[in-house]
């Protein structure tokens, strides 16, 4: 609707926020089918951004071109734009801000996102972890494999004796291995946000 579009303009037009975002609250109209789907993204957008965002994938935004030109080279040529942008800016910690909005359902043209595209949501999900925090995806994966090395070589030694076998020894080396995976990727995750800086 132009008056909820207005809303965003009125406030990006003050110049104070690098990126203003249309927020749509409950009342808005959601496709049901996609509520799964948005509730396990939001969940990940949160944890990765470490705050509460109230629309991570709304279209409706304004930027500041001069902050975004340093990272359309993270951007995805997909429906994830929205997403990605919205972690982007709240990872580097510029000044979001989040207008709400009303939204009535689509007339027309329907929407070009499916249920098959549910995989590349999870694709989304992982490109997001990976780039923006690395070690937050690696390490409790990284704490699973050593743990259960350490259970296994106690419940071992409790049923049969004293031993550290070839298992326990995958287990242990493959959670050390990831680990330091993790190391690197924030490295060089680091370095690729930085990219155009």
């Amino acid at each position: 609707m132009p008056s909820e579009l207005k809303k965003v303009i009125d406030v990006a037009s003050c110049r104070e926020y690098d990126m203003v975002t249309g927020a749509r609250g409950e009342k808005s109209f959601q496709v049901v089918n996609r509520k799964l789907g948005k509730r396990l993204i939001k969940y990940f957008v949160n944890k990765i951004s470490k705050i509460d965002v109230p629309d991570f994938n709304s279209g409706l935004r304004v930027f500041k071109r001069e902050v975004i030109k340093k990272y359309l080279h993270l951007m995805p040529d997909g429906f994830s734009f929205s997403t990605t942008s919205t972690v982007t800016f709240l990872k580097l910690q510029y000044n979001v801000k989040y207008v709400p909005i009303f939204v009535k359902e689509r007339d027309g043209r329907k929407s070009n996102v499916k249920i098959k595209d549910g995989f590349k949501t999870l694709m989304l999900i992982l490109n997001l972890s990976v780039l923006f925090a690395p070690l937050t995806f690696f390490i409790p994966i990284s704490i699973f494999f050593i743990a259960s090395s350490f259970i296994y070589f106690i419940l071992y030694s409790i049923i049969e004796r004293i031993h550290i076998t070839s298992s326990m020894t995958l287990l242990f080396i493959t959670g050390i291995i990831i680990f330091f995976m993790g190391i690197i990727c924030e490295q060089v995750s680091a370095v690729r946000r930085e990219l155009n800086n």
